[in-house]
């Protein structure tokens, strides 16, 4: 079983592991935060949803995972999800 993040709390300049960088808080919901990022693998700016409930199943956060690459320009494009260290992402187009 994959090790779970609990309490995480995302501040500027945190990385992620070896992929990101968190860099500009962008905006809060119901579901979690979103921030700017630095995808370290190819040096992209991306947006990060760092979801609030770390301890759901990984089936229900990554449900969306079908929708990876697909393009509509009413959504925005999700690039990859799945867990760093036991945190949660979402990485989408910014």
């Amino acid at each position: 079983m994959k090790k779970k993040a609990v309490n995480f709390q995302p501040q500027m300049d945190t990385n992620i592991g070896n992929k990101y960088l968190l860099k500009e808080f962008i905006d809060e919901g119901s579901f979690g935060s979103v921030w700017e990022a630095v995808n370290l693998e190819n040096n992209k700016i991306v947006a990060l949803k760092i979801p609030k409930d770390q301890e759901r199943g990984d089936n229900t956060l990554s449900e969306g995972k079908e929708f990876i690459g697909s393009c509509h320009i009413n959504v925005v494009t999700l690039i990859w999800m799945g867990r760093i260290d036991g945190l949660f992402l979402i990485n989408s187009e910014k």
